[in-house]
């Protein structure tokens, strides 16, 4: 009888053990290496996005003013046309009217002796699309041969960032990939398989900002200025990573 409960006992006691070991090794917390990288993908820019206005002045009449405007546009017009814009991409924007009296530097204000000068300013927009983005160059120079006309802004953009999330993803894993190895390799030990990935977020950062208020006449407007489209922007992403230690 004795005896049989000693057996009993004993078999108690291994599982109990045997129970414990599993438990201890399910429990065991795995060797990780988690770090942070980021992904990038640079580009060219392939749109962009003039503001401009045409500034005309008469000392006959409003409607004087309004019509040497409206030739000035449409020479303006014709030559964009000339270089591939459509009427789609060049969009007129507001036009305001303006009238004040021009003194002569000789003449004394006090004396009332004056011209009242008649004022009438088109805003436009240019949109260089992706089809004549390699003309962009040849469009501020046709700018600078047509008087009156004044730069305000210069945008570039692209015409579609569909793609880029995909290259900076993988450019960012693949270089975690790269980092974790080395610890590993460094450690001793194998990497194994990624635990987890965070959530990333995405910048879109133009080599050069906006050519904004520029301000200068479209005669002013240089070489240099379309030269600014030439450069690469960047897309980057941020993406962290566990991954497994064997």
């Amino acid at each position: 009888m004795f005896e049989k409960i000693l057996g009993v006992i004993s078999v108690v006691l291994l599982v109990f053990i045997i129970g414990t070991n599993l438990i201890g090794q399910n429990n065991k917390t795995p060797r990780t290496i988690s770090l942070t990288t980021q992904g990038v993908v640079k580009v060219k820019p392939d749109s962009a996005k003039i503001a401009m206005s045409i500034d005309i002045e008469s000392e006959e009449s409003i409607d004087v003013a309004t019509q040497k405007l409206i030739n000035k546009r449409n020479e303006l017009v014709s030559a964009l046309k000339n270089l591939g814009l459509n009427d789609s991409d060049i969009v007129l924007e507001e036009m305001r009217t303006n009238q004040w009296d021009r003194y002569n530097e000789t003449e004394n204000e006090s004396e009332g002796k004056s011209k009242r000068v008649y004022n009438v300013i088109q805003y436009l927009t240019l949109r260089v699309t992706k089809e004549n983005f390699g003309n962009t160059e040849n469009i501020i120079t046709a700018l600078g041969k047509i008087k009156d006309t004044f730069v305000l802004s210069i945008d570039k953009n692209l015409d579609s960032q569909e793609g880029l999330i995909a290259e900076a993803r993988k450019d960012a894993a693949e270089k975690a990939k790269k980092q974790a190895e080395d610890i590993a390799n460094s450690l001793g030990a194998k990497l194994g398989k990624i635990i987890s990935v965070t959530t990333d977020s995405q910048n879109y950062t133009p080599y050069m900002g906006s050519l904004a208020n520029i301000a200068k006449s479209s005669e002013e407007v240089t070489t240099a200025d379309a030269q600014w489209f030439e450069g690469e922007d960047e897309y980057t992403t941020t993406l962290s990573f566990t991954f497994e230690l064997r």
